[in-house]
């Protein structure tokens, strides 16, 4: 059978990279304008800062015209915040890839399904009613069940017997889903079809279930990506339209889980993103990021044109780094899997800051699938939920929950509703005075409140200092004059601003919604605090009403 998942090639984790040597810093990173293999390192040895990409060529990918390119941009960084200084200005360098106009923050729950018809359009309204986010469900993958566990589990030949009644099937619906996996399914070098799994899972208990990679691009003809609109979006559009129901979004599951490249002549032919290769072989042939790319931008204008601006497109995320040319279609990242165990898969902080990064100023949400977890479990699960502003909520299929476990969640919703809408900003310009608290900000400079989550990674109580940087976030709390600007030169204030007195500040603890004492000095707040093992607060600085919170600057500068 089909073993062949060549997709895995050494790529970075995050679009960017940044070396410094304390006084300056220079960050590389490659364009996410449509998705791109690249790996970003410093070579020590060779003292290079470099980027590799790889790229493919085939006489066969005749919209490429013989050609592939890749794009990478230096540019300089101030050293002090390091990393995170590269992420903030990359993404202020193309908000395009990393804002959305399709605001998802301001629901009480998020669920996907399958709309369409009356009952789909009824629990549609229904969700209306209680505020609760509805999205279509999609998935880019060909999936067809193979009968009951109780009879012997199918081979491979089996599997593609399936797909083959499926296409003589007398039922429309299973027609089009058998004909769309046969002209969609990926090829593997030797020309076989690309098997993603076969097995009992626990989505659907009780049979045996195939599942092919297949090619979203909406230019195959009653492919995959056509059929998805046709079979699932467009029916849940219709059907909710015509009750006056609201359908929030599209969700995309399993986004980027199985990274695959695709051999196959005429998938070659239909590409429009340049091509990778099989890591096997070396044969040219499309990654399915690059078909994945062209759907999202085919169904966002399919949305618009269907007078549907407002829909969202979510996702839920497994995949990484190959998927960092894609999150720019996607208003919204959802995810799932266990929070209990050493180092869960789907919910550890190498992966929740990875995603924090991407997702930038869109909101994320997070279902937990575990079984039986208890109040101490669920609430490690929330604390690291709100420290990282992600919405978080119990998986339908998850039982044996203890009792209080999902009061739990639901406090924590409602401190999370109270400053994640505010965006993620990755310069905190504050800091802890302990290694074990973590900070993290929300809320952008010179905003009347901003807004700091701390979350103990120890295993026992810790207290700690946080110090918060009024300057850099632009609140002034001391006179007028003469000060010394970021940049070095010589700056003086403006006068028609006031500089706020230390009583126009308060800082509100959210998590016990209780005002904390704040110490002013030298520009420099500090708060003082104590954090359970592995617990999180969440410091809310806010500006009094009708109190200027910013100081602006005119450079004043002289010739040498």
């Amino acid at each position: 059978m089909s073993g062949v998942w060549d997709g895995w090639q050494p790529i970075s984790l995050y679009p960017y990279t940044l070396v410094e040597d304390g006084r300056r810093g220079l960050a590389l990173a490659s364009d996410l304008s449509a998705p791109r293999l690249v790996k970003l390192a410093y070579d020590q040895q060779q003292r290079r800062l470099e980027g590799r990409s790889y790229l493919g060529i085939s006489p066969r990918a005749e919209k490429l015209d013989g050609r592939a390119d890749v794009r990478f941009e230096l540019y300089r960084v101030d050293p002090k915040w390091g990393f995170r200084a590269a992420m903030e200005r990359f993404a202020r360098r193309h908000p395009e890839w990393f804002e959305t106009p399709r605001g998802a923050h301001d629901f009480v729950g998020y669920e996907r399904g399958h709309y369409a018809g009356e009952d789909g359009a009824r629990e549609v309204l229904a969700a209306d009613r209680r505020g609760v986010f509805s999205a279509e469900y999609i998935v880019a993958e060909g999936v067809l069940q193979a009968g009951p566990v109780s009879e012997p589990m199918p081979s491979y030949d089996d599997t593609l017997q399936l797909v083959e009644d499926a296409r003589n099937s007398t039922n429309p619906a299973i027609r089009a889903r058998g004909e769309a996996i046969a002209r969609s399914v990926l090829l593997d070098p030797a020309g076989g079809w690309q098997l993603k799994h076969v097995g009992e899972y626990d989505w659907a208990p009780g049979v045996w279930e195939a599942c092919w990679a297949t090619s979203t691009d909406p230019d195959i003809a009653e492919g995959w990506g056509p059929a998805m609109w046709e079979g699932w979006i467009d029916p849940a559009i219709t059907a909710t339209e015509a009750i006056g129901a609201v359908l929030d979004g599209v969700m995309m599951d399993n986004f980027m889980s199985a990274p695959a490249v695709d051999v196959g002549p005429e998938h070659l032919a239909l590409a429009d993103t340049p091509l990778a290769y099989s890591v096997a072989t070396y044969q040219p042939g499309v990654h399915n990021a690059a078909n994945v790319h062209e759907f999202l931008s085919w169904l966002r204008q399919r949305l618009d044109d269907r007078g549907r601006r407002d829909m969202a497109i979510t996702i839920n995320f497994w995949g990484i780094g190959d998927t960092n040319g894609l999150l720019q279609h996607v208003d919204a990242l959802g995810g799932e899997g266990e929070s209990t165990g050493p180092l869960p898969t789907n919910w550890n902080p190498h992966i929740l800051d990875y995603r924090r990064a991407m997702a930038y100023h869109k909101p994320q949400a997070w279902s937990n699938g575990g079984q039986g977890l208890t109040t101490d479990e669920a609430r490690q699960f929330a604390d690291l939920a709100l420290f990282y502003a992600i919405f978080p909520q119990r998986k339908s299929q998850a039982g044996g929950w203890e009792p209080g476990a999902d009061e739990v969640i639901s406090d924590t919703v409602g401190v999370l509703q109270q400053f994640w809408s505010d965006g993620w900003e990755p310069v905190t310009h504050a800091w802890a005075d302990s290694e074990a608290v973590w900070v993290e900000r929300y809320g952008a400079d010179e905003a009347s409140r901003v807004t700091f989550s701390v979350h103990n990674t120890a295993a026992e109580e810790t207290t700690f200092v946080l110090t918060i940087d009024l300057a850099a976030l632009g609140i002034s709390v001391s006179p007028g004059g003469l000060e010394g600007s970021p940049g070095g030169a010589r700056s003086v204030a403006v006068a028609a601003p006031t500089a706020l007195r230390s009583d126009d500040l308060t800082v509100i603890e959210l998590v016990s919604d209780e005002t904390v004492p704040l110490e002013v000095q030298d520009g420099l707040a500090t708060v003082r605090g104590r954090l359970p093992a592995r617990g999180t607060l969440v410091y809310q600085l806010r500006v009094a009403p009708g109190a200027q919170p910013w100081t602006a600057y005119v450079p004043y500068c002289t010739r040498e």
